[in-house]
């Protein structure tokens, strides 16, 4: 190919030419305080499972099942789905409040 034919289009030319990338400066993350937001949600999980262990034989010393033990694990369900509509019922609560007082005070009061 001649130094003169590179300019001229061809059947393998793109059509539409790339357009220039403006270089923008991106915005650095804030990581001290996503690191802090990101532990408080790694610790929920660990909260909400770690009094599972212990369900089945808050559910004998209750008293619920009056000594049937095969009802155990059906009582033991019913109390760990409470503490997720608790939760579900109450976000409902933190959110219309986070409209009005800010978010930060109501994270920081969730995590307190």
């Amino acid at each position: 190919m001649s130094p003169h034919q590179s300019d001229q289009e061809d059947e393998e030319s793109p059509l539409l030419r790339p357009e220039r990338q403006h270089t923008v400066a991106k915005t650095p993350l804030p990581w001290r305080q996503l690191s802090v937001v990101l532990f408080s949600q790694l610790t929920e999980p660990l909260t909400s499972q770690a009094i599972a262990p212990f369900l089945p034989q808050l559910i004998r010393d209750v008293g619920v099942t009056h000594g049937d033990e095969s009802r155990v694990g059906y009582f033991v369900g019913i109390l760990s789905s409470v503490f997720y509509v608790a939760q579900a019922l109450t976000t409902l609560y933190w959110n219309r409040l986070s409209d009005h007082v800010g978010r930060k005070p109501v994270i920081l009061t969730g995590l307190f």
